[in-house]
């Protein structure tokens, strides 16, 4: 009978210390997959600025048209032909007349104008190498949802917007545009594991320069650097109680280099590969029944290489579409308790992209941008973003 007893508390503490640490494992492991998220988020912005910059072909065709107008212009515009009818000519002995042309008596004089440097100083050369400011606005929405590796999934409703002044300045081999951007998102995310579900916010806000170097051969290269912070809150909405809002300091950019090759006056394409990187410091929760964990940072390194093809449709509008792969290298987060457990969390994998767009001149000096970005693969979803140039 002792025995009994003795074997029967055993398997009762054992069922409880079981249970017990699979709570708790539960509990941690759910904890981790927020900050999923919250790097996603400041990965959204990133993918947002990068479109920022680009160069409008349209206007730079314009432009070029224009200019080329200016040097026919300045190529026949030398002198002024003055004709002079057979009646105003009296002197039959003038050394340009003969009788071969007698019934055209015609001879021209040359009155020139101003010295051709002096136009090229003034009018032409303002064209080629004027300067132009540009506030770019940026808006976009979307959903994505991340497999994290760990038996869970999350999905992110990703809202955010985007406002940068740009200076673009002619240099000797092509354009440089530089400025700066302001960055907001949004990201309202479900998250589940083993049958747990929660529920959170996380806001993102940075600031940093942007700048890009294109080159008359089409090649170009680009960058961004940002800081900032964020501020993430979760909560469980089922079989425990974990509910948290903590911050944490951001950083993010980019580098990018591409080359732009036109097969036609209406077809081009963009060959590109881009690296972008995200970082968001560890941070320390607290949870209501005293249970302390530290959540370390967590760190995002993704390659992406494509074509979009662009394809002029009338004197204003372009579409484009493309296609790209998309690798992200890290996106892990780890997470210790108490017991010093780590425990992880990943959205590391490769994902599809594929891309369309339509962009339209109101005039010269407005442009707005239309563009839709599927995922597939480790990430699945779809992004729309809209884009409103104004050139000054």
């Amino acid at each position: 009978m002792y025995f009994k007893n003795i074997c029967c508390k055993t398997i009762l503490l054992t069922v409880l210390l079981i249970f017990a640490i699979n709570f708790k494992f539960v509990n941690a492991q759910v904890l981790i997959q927020p900050a999923i998220g919250s790097i996603t988020n400041i990965n959204s912005g990133t993918d947002r600025i990068i479109e920022m910059i680009e160069d409008d072909q349209n206007k730079s065709k314009d432009l070029n048209d224009e200019n080329s107008k200016d040097d026919e212009m300045l190529n026949t515009s030398n002198g002024i032909e003055t004709f002079y009818p057979p009646a105003e000519m009296k002197n039959r002995n003038n050394e340009r007349y003969t009788e071969e042309n007698s019934d055209i008596e015609t001879f021209k004089k040359t009155v020139p104008l101003k010295d051709d440097n002096d136009y090229k100083n003034s009018n032409h050369s303002s064209k080629n190498d004027r300067s132009h400011t540009k506030i770019i606005t940026a808006v976009s929405g979307g959903k994505l949802k991340v497999d994290t590796g760990n038996g869970g999934e999350i999905e992110n409703k990703i809202v955010g917007a985007d406002i940068a002044v740009v200076r673009e300045l002619k240099t000797s081999s092509g354009k440089l545009m530089i400025g700066g951007v302001v960055d907001y998102n949004h990201n309202s995310y479900d998250n589940n594991f083993k049958g747990i579900d929660g529920s959170g916010d996380s806001d993102a806000i940075t600031v940093g320069i942007i700048a890009k170097q294109s080159r008359d051969d089409g090649v170009y290269y680009e960058g961004s650097v940002r800081f900032g912070r964020a501020k993430t809150d979760f909560a469980t909405d089922n079989f425990s109680d974990i509910r948290y809002e903590e911050s944490a300091p951001v950083y993010a950019g980019h580098a990018k280099v591409g080359k732009i090759v036109n097969f036609d006056e209406k077809n081009s394409a963009d060959i590109y590969g881009t690296y972008t990187f995200a970082h968001q410091d560890k941070i320390n929760i607290n949870l209501s029944n005293d249970e302390k964990y530290r959540m370390g940072s967590i760190d995002s390194n993704r390659i992406k290489v494509g074509c979009l093809m662009s394809t002029k449709i009338d004197d204003n509008g372009r579409i484009y579409y493309g296609l790209a792969y998309q690798y992200e290298g890290s996106e892990k987060v780890k997470l210790h308790n108490e017991f010093e457990t780590d425990l992880n969390a990943s959205g590391k994998g490769s994902s599809g992209v594929l891309e369309l767009g339509y962009k339209i001149s109101a005039d010269k000096d407005l442009n707005l941008d239309l563009r839709a970005s599927g995922f597939t693969g480790r990430q699945k979803g779809v992004i729309l973003q809209a884009q409103l140039v104004k050139l000054f």
